[in-house]
């Protein structure tokens, strides 16, 4: 059985907490134009920035995500990083003349290695075979300025207690347990510092011990 961080993960951008609807717009835009520039996106844990570069990616390639979606994370060295890209695009696709993706989480763990990657997304190797997605627990003043001047940045914050609260009474609701009131989510969401994973998950223990 799932738990619900997995169970009630988002499907769709319209299921994601964007700070404003421009951001919403910027990332919606990336996806449908397939922009060819690499997509930033930044702010604290939690806030959805995973799951825009998981819904993109199912958007981008539909059947063949889980073959043309390269998972890879800021922690492994660059040599590793670098690596791993040219082994994913030279492996065979059934999604003949798209580009693959490259989403690389926690970008900000590279540290002075950051500004490597000005030279690779500018390389034309990777520019006419290569989507690229950083997420990064930080902001823009963490990430080497030449990274940030070539690609499209969306800043994500957490939203607050109401807005989570109201997620989660849908959540509660379709789990029987009406009796939760928003009230009692807000305060769920406050005492988690507006965390939504650790809201959900806090909320799925509730229901555990309750029941």
């Amino acid at each position: 059985m799932k738990n619900f961080t997995e169970k009630y993960k988002p499907k769709n951008l319209s299921e994601i907490n964007f700070p404003d609807s421009e951001s919403e717009e910027i990332v919606n835009h990336w996806i449908s134009s397939k922009s060819s520039d690499p997509l930033l996106l930044l702010g604290p844990p939690a806030t959805g920035k995973t799951s825009i570069a998981d819904i993109a990616g199912a958007a981008m390639y539909a059947d063949f995500y889980e073959t043309d979606q390269l998972n890879l994370c800021g922690t492994d060295t660059i040599n590793s990083i670098v690596s791993q890209i040219d082994k994913h695009l030279t492996t065979m696709s059934l999604n003949f003349g798209v580009k693959k993706l490259v989403v690389i989480n926690e970008f900000y763990e590279l540290k002075d290695k950051q500004s490597k990657f000005r030279t690779i997304i500018e390389k034309e190797l990777y520019k006419k075979n290569c989507h690229f997605i950083f997420t990064a627990n930080a902001v823009e003043k963490d990430i080497d300025s030449a990274v940030v001047s070539r690609c499209i940045v969306v800043k994500m914050s957490r939203p607050s207690p109401c807005v989570i609260a109201t997620q989660l009474h849908e959540i509660a609701c379709e789990n029987e347990a009406d009796y939760i009131s928003k009230q009692d989510l807000e305060n769920l969401a406050s005492e988690n510092h507006c965390d939504y994973r650790k809201t959900l998950q806090a909320l799925e223990r509730s229901l555990h011990n309750y029941s």
